[in-house]
């Protein structure tokens, strides 16, 4: 019942997120959630969500480093939001994505 509610919640917030990946109201507010869902004296399905989040984390975190590494500011703060929610999803975040140019 609410189990199934609350991941429900935060698949959609994921989906909310994957539309607009750079949104930082929407990944604040998908963050909040799972940090909900960890609170709740019960376990969370997590696992498409953590899918979702590695394939965005493959595709996305290595331009944001760039632009981060560039003095933007947004960036930057998205990264370490970004990081914050992957630890909350259990989600290994330390390796180096960083794309070798040829």
């Amino acid at each position: 019942g609410l189990g199934l509610a609350v991941q429900s919640t935060v698949e959609r917030l994921f989906e909310d997120l994957r539309r607009a990946p750079t949104d930082l109201e929407r990944l604040d507010r998908l963050e909040r959630t799972v940090d909900l869902a960890r609170s709740l004296p019960f376990e969370i399905d997590f696992w498409k969500v953590q899918n979702a989040y590695y394939q965005m984390l493959v595709q996305l975190l290595p331009a944001r480093r760039r632009e981060a590494d560039g003095g933007f500011d947004d960036a930057a703060r998205w990264i370490e939001r970004f990081r914050a929610l992957g630890e909350k999803l259990s989600v290994k975040v330390d390796a180096p994505l960083r794309v070798e140019s040829s």
